[in-house]
């Protein structure tokens, strides 16, 4: 019988970033293929363009959140050039990701990246100052990780994924559950 954990993990970002979100899943599909069936966990990406359906009634951002942030145990925020789309509550989507997940779930569950390769000459100056103010006014309230490329960017998500893994794996919130049923072999997640 193999009892495990399942962890879902947000990608947070702006579309200038789409080859970190592709290496970002990449990550995780080799963190998987290294680890579940030693360590009984199976992480799962999570993407708004993958997970999120079509609905009425809300905020777009809002209904996002309600969606997929509010059942997810980890985010990863990516930024370059781009801060997004502006919300009701702030900057951008990817920032109101940032702050609502920090505020349910914790900031140490928070990763984030911020590119430093050279900007495309068709960047939006006002997107690129505003990428810059909200690096500089996280700076005094955690780290972030800098990089310059796409396979940089995947080593240092892997390493630390690997780092975050190991911390939150440690707690009882992830506790493996056990499950057995009429002498059969089942997996269960615990999420």
């Amino acid at each position: 019988m193999q009892i495990g954990t399942f962890i879902r993990v947000f990608i947070a970002s702006p579309g200038d970033v789409h080859q970190e979100r592709d290496e970002a899943c990449r990550v995780i599909q080799g963190w998987n293929a290294a680890h579940s069936l030693s360590r009984s966990v199976l992480m799962e990406p999570v993407r708004v363009e993958t997970h999120s359906h079509a609905v009425q009634g809300g905020h777009p951002q809002d209904l996002i959140n309600s969606q997929l942030l509010d059942r997810c145990d980890l985010l990863v925020a990516i930024l370059w050039s781009r801060m997004g789309t502006p919300t009701n509550t702030d900057l951008s989507g990817t920032v109101q990701e940032i702050r609502e997940f920090s505020e349910t779930e914790g900031a140490e569950r928070v990763l984030i990246f911020f590119c430093d390769r050279d900007f495309p000459s068709s960047s939006d100056l006002d997107q690129v100052k505003a990428v810059r103010s909200f690096k500089d006014s996280i700076k005094t309230d955690g780290l972030y990780t800098p990089y310059t490329e796409v396979s940089q960017f995947g080593s240092l998500f892997r390493h630390q994924l690997d780092l975050t893994m190991n911390k939150m794996l440690e707690g009882e919130e992830f506790a493996v559950v056990s499950a057995q049923a009429a002498g059969k072999s089942e997996i269960v997640f615990h999420a």
